[in-house]
């Protein structure tokens, strides 16, 4: 999380995140110290409804972190990730590879697996063509060392099916689906 009135597209995020890894884990939610949860009934009733723990916002993530090693980050961009290493990161929500992994960029992301942003006119509007009208889409693309054994080249995830749609791009220009992922359908 961050704070609660600049999360954008939270509810999709997070379910692209339970898509990608699946029913199991635990997931949950730690949210800027500025904005407690706990006074914020709507996003206690909205991760009540995505199955997601909240986690006390006062208590720092490198705390967190340090004392459950075992934990993966997923979310928005936070200098947190400055304080892990590469078997802690997963996703980073709403930033592109390109712009993540920006030179001027003050927090290093080159840990993270995957990163999302979403597919719409002002955004990877070059990838609306895998994406049926009216559909809420985002973009995946993944680190290099993901890239290097993988079949698919980036993928595309639809909130509106719960799916992830794993793609290669073909000498042409075009699009070759190799894999979907479909997510439990109570996100």
């Amino acid at each position: 999380g961050t704070y609660v009135y600049l999360e954008q597209d939270f509810e999709e995020y997070a379910a692209l995140t339970k898509t990608m890894y699946g029913d199991d884990y635990l997931y949950y939610y730690k949210g800027h110290p500025n904005t407690p949860t706990a006074l914020w009934p709507e996003k206690q009733d909205q991760l009540d409804l995505m199955d997601i723990s909240d986690v006390d916002s006062s208590v720092a993530a490198e705390l967190i972190l340090f004392f459950n090693p075992d934990l993966n980050l997923s979310g928005y961009s936070s200098s947190t990730y400055n304080s892990t290493g590469a078997e802690a990161a997963g996703g980073l929500w709403g930033q592109s590879k390109s712009e993540a992994l920006s030179p001027e960029n003050s927090v290093d992301y080159s840990i993270m697996k995957w990163f999302a942003t979403p597919i719409n006119n002002e955004k990877n509007a070059s990838y609306k063509t895998l994406c049926s009208p009216g559909e809420s889409c985002y973009l995946v693309e993944f680190s290099d060392a993901i890239l290097q054994t993988a079949n698919y080249d980036f993928a595309i995830y639809s909130y509106t099916r719960n799916a992830i749609y794993y793609y290669k791009e073909k000498d042409d220009g075009g699009y070759r689906l190799v894999a979907t992922k479909l997510g439990d359908s109570t996100c």
